[in-house]
């Protein structure tokens, strides 16, 4: 299997997940870290060498193993995000990612394509567009929500793209850079950064 992974962006991402791993014990998902760690290490010796060198050092302890494996999860390796898709409507598809972050969450994210009446002068793209939110009127676009159950059944709306601190740290607001008119490739684009969102924690 080949694998192409920015090395720096996967150097830093190597520094938080250990971090992380020497900060805390028990971590979910971390013997299964250890597995993956030795199977990527047997099918991409090269990668694996790579970074070693750039590191300047070797992988040498579990600890360093399980954040090689957590890392790889993080940074952006061009994969398919790994999900079921699943109908709801003619215009909802909830996709729900098979593996859980190392929070030990498991996420579904529901995907709505936006195609408003533009006609009413009070639709949410002419406002939008009115005061200053967005350059153009959106014809339609994607709304994401998003659901992260925790292991003890707790469900919270992270790892929402479309979202980000309102002011002073309050109610979040939505991120209109995110906010992406309907198509194929802008359906990757926010599928994917939902998945690295969770798989940084």
């Amino acid at each position: 299997m080949t694998h192409k992974i920015n090395i720096y962006a996967f150097a830093e991402q190597f520094k938080k997940e250990y971090q992380f791993l020497y900060h805390h014990d028990n971590v979910p998902g971390y013997d299964e870290a250890l597995e993956q760690f030795d199977a990527f290490a047997a099918e991409n010796p090269d990668f694996v060498r790579e970074f070693v060198n750039f590191r300047g050092d070797y992988i040498s302890s579990d600890r360093e193993a399980a954040a090689f494996a957590f890392a790889l999860e993080a940074v952006e390796v061009e994969q398919k995000p790994e999900y079921q898709a699943e109908k709801m409507g003619e215009y909802l598809t909830r996709y729900r990612f098979e593996n859980p972050n190392r929070n030990g969450e498991r996420l579904a994210v529901d995907v709505v394509e936006c195609r408003p009446d533009l006609k009413d002068k009070n639709s949410l793209p002419n406002l939008w567009k009115k005061y200053g939110y967005t350059s153009d009127v959106l014809e339609n676009f994607y709304s994401v929500t998003t659901y992260a159950t925790d292991a003890a059944g707790n469900c919270r709306g992270r790892y929402n793209p479309q979202h980000r601190p309102g002011p002073d740290g309050g109610r979040p607001v939505i991120d209109f850079a995110w906010l992406l008119p309907v198509s194929a490739e802008n359906l990757e684009k926010l599928l994917t950064e939902c998945r690295r969102l969770f798989s940084e924690g």
